[in-house]
This record gives C-alpha cells, structure tokens and sequence, in this order.
C-alpha cells in the first residue's frame, strides 16, 4: 500500500501558556528535569497538556509528549478535533499506525462536515484503504 507522509510544523518552543510550555532558554535536559516534577494527574487544561506535548516532541522526548497527547484528548475530546488531528500525524510518523487509526475513525465518526472531519477521512482512504 503507498502511503501519504505527513509533514507538520511544530509551534514554536517558547510559547509558553500557563508557565508550563518549553522555555526557548532552557536546555533539553533541564526542560526535562521540570517536567519530571510535574504531576501528571495535576494538569489542568488542555492547553497545558498540549503545550507540553508540543515541548516535549520539541526536544525529542516522545515518550512524554504522547503522554501529554493522550491527557489532552481525554480531556475534550472531540471538542479538541484539532489537536486530535494533529496527534495522529505524530503517530503516524512513529509507526503507531493503529492508534493514529482509531483517533482517525473517531474524528470521521464527529462529523465528516468539518474541517477535521473531511480530513479524517481522506487519511483513512489514504492511508489505509478505507472507505467512509
């Protein structure tokens, strides 16, 4: 099966909403030592959460920013269509086909009127022979 690449710009690493983003200043290694204080369980919005995974796929701790991504979806979804969208490009890109499969699905599933939608399901035909 062809397969499409998706290419993403990521935000820049200074945004810094709620003090909890990327600080551009910061090296890896500290951003990383302050996101290891963070309780996970404490993150507050999705905006939070999002900024994090963003500054953590930024600096190239994957691991963190798909934690980071699965907060925020869980915390709005579908209202967060976007970042959702977004999240599986990221997927996607590391081989997680299966999970960038599902969101997909679910995005379709919303509303095939929006923006998101639409796109969902040019992925899913794309990406994986299905039609919706």
């Amino acid at each position: 099966m062809k397969t499409k690449e998706y290419r993403f710009k990521l935000i820049d690493p200074s945004w810094d909403p709620d003090k909890l983003a990327f600080n551009a200043e910061m090296n890896p290694d500290e951003y990383m030592r302050e996101v290891e204080r963070i309780d996970i369980d404490k993150i507050a919005s999705t905006k939070q959460a999002y900024a994090m995974a963003v500054s953590s796929l930024t600096i190239g701790a994957v691991g963190k920013a798909k934690e980071y991504f699965e907060i925020s979806l869980a915390q709005t979804f579908p209202r967060s269509r976007g970042v959702a969208f977004f999240y599986t490009k990221v997927l996607y890109s590391l081989g997680e086909e299966e999970r960038a499969k599902e969101i997909l699905l679910s995005l379709a599933d919303e509303s095939v009127n929006d923006e998101y939608g639409m796109e969902a399901v040019k992925a899913l035909k794309t990406l994986y022979g299905v039609n919706y």
